[in-house]
């Protein structure tokens, strides 16, 4: 195990095969509800703590898991303080990004492909119709990064951003799915 802090509020771990054996988890039995990945991800956290320091103590913890080489890569990252000590997904720090398509091919190929590619780096989604245009409005997570954001420009046009712009969606468009798009449009229509 190679345990990195990337900064203050942000500390990766990578696991190699053995580690994934020892902890008794692999990619695909990674669940939120699995008590397993509850006892691996404590027992991981136990560690970074130990050997760096890192707290997540009383504060807001988002967990990201992407496979490597020879194993898995999670990332914990800090989001800050919660209120009531649960995570609170409706404060998450994300700023909106909308994407216009100009057809309906064109958005199901964007929406399912981000899906697939980068679905864990979006927090929520929504789909407008305005005029002739199927309006794609994400929410991601990876706003230092923008892989998302970037990945989608393949398939739409940005045109707008913000909460501001998504009110005004929400005004003058026509709401067609209102939580979760991207998921639903992969599920249904790809």
């Amino acid at each position: 195990m190679c345990i990195e802090q990337i900064s203050h509020s942000t500390v990766k771990l990578s696991l190699n095969s053995e580690d994934l054996q020892r902890l008794q988890i692999s990619f695909e039995s990674i669940s939120c509800t699995d008590p397993n990945t509850r006892r691996a991800l404590l027992e991981l956290l136990a560690t970074a703590q130990e050997e760096t320091g890192f707290d997540p103590a009383g504060a807001r913890l988002l967990v990201e898991v992407y496979r490597s080489q020879d194993g898995l890569t999670f990332l914990f990252s800090l989001l800050g303080p919660s209120q009531t000590g649960e995570l609170e997904l409706d404060a998450c720090p994300t700023t909106p990004v909308v994407f216009s398509f100009g057809n309906l091919d064109s958005m199901v190929l964007g929406a399912s492909s981000l899906f697939e590619q980068y679905g864990h780096r979006v927090f929520k989604s929504a789909l407008y119709r305005v005029s002739d245009t199927y309006q794609l409005a994400i929410y991601p997570l990876d706003a230092a990064e923008n892989t998302a954001v970037r990945y989608l420009s393949e398939f739409g046009k940005l045109v707008g951003k913000g909460e501001i712009y998504t009110a005004f969606l929400r005004e003058h468009g026509k709401e067609l799915i209102a939580d979760n798009a991207i998921d639903r449009i992969t599920y249904y229509l790809a």
